[in-house]
């Protein structure tokens, strides 16, 4: 079965790829020309685009989506998930039509990067404490420019499907000093249609993505109980998927 998943991985890989390299071409050239700080409301489009193409064609995903509701049309917002697996980044590109915060490895590779930097993505050097202040930035002035973004708090994909006890709540807090809302978004078994060990493609796997209600900044006092509040949602959302999946229909 691993080498049957291996292969379907090189030709999810492909569809990939070939996805980056012409929407590049009909859609990330002609927004280049838009300067960055503006092109990002129309780019995301692009991530969309990319998302769905990738989830239903190359992955053969079934995600399971609710809350879309609760993703605004008329403001900017800054998504916060939990993170599983590689799926989770294209999911929100799909499903809440954003770009995202990414390890700058990501933007070398063949295509997909320029695409996602076209679109709107952030690409940072995590060794790199100038890096990591330089991304800080970027991402809040593409935020107050109009555009959305989707970060991992978590900084990285769990191993074993439980919330990481440590997270990085300073972009969140940064959103509460701007009065930009945060869209709190909760995703489970992700990670069954790309697990982390062997690094392959799963095809017709089912998992859940849950979008919550915007967490507004006017309704704290501060930018730290903000952050925790927005933080808490997730953890309860990712405890209330996890209750359901145990729960024998």
């Amino acid at each position: 079965m691993v080498v049957i998943y291996g292969l379907w991985t090189l030709i999810a890989a492909l569809i990939a790829v070939s996805a980056a390299v012409v929407f590049g071409v009909l859609i990330g050239t002609p927004l280049m020309v838009i300067p960055r700080g503006r092109r990002e409301r129309y780019g995301v489009w692009a991530a969309v685009l990319f998302g769905h193409v990738t989830l239903r064609l190359a992955f053969l995903a079934r995600p399971r989506v609710s809350g879309l509701e609760n993703i605004p049309r008329d403001r900017s917002y800054l998504v916060i998930s939990n993170h599983r697996s590689w799926v989770d980044p294209v999911t929100h590109c799909a499903y809440a039509r954003a770009s995202g915060l990414a390890k700058q490895q990501i933007y070398w590779l063949p295509f997909i990067g320029y695409y996602a930097y076209a679109a709107g993505a952030v690409f940072f050097d995590r060794s790199s404490k100038a890096g990591r202040r330089r991304a800080f930035h970027e991402v809040m002035m593409l935020l107050n420019g109009g555009g959305n973004l989707y970060i991992f708090p978590e900084g990285t994909r769990t191993r074993d499907g439980e919330i990481r006890e440590k997270v990085h709540l300073k972009l969140v807090e940064a959103c509460w000093e701007d009065g930009i809302p945060v869209l709190p978004a909760a995703v489970m078994n992700t990670e069954r249609t790309m697990p982390l060990k062997p690094p392959v493609v799963v095809p017709f796997q089912s998992y859940d993505v849950k979008y919550l209600p915007l967490v507004m900044p006017e309704d704290y006092p501060d930018a730290e109980a903000f952050a925790a509040a927005a933080w808490g949602v997730v953890v309860a959302a990712v405890a209330d998927l996890k209750r359901n999946q145990e729960t024998p229909a």
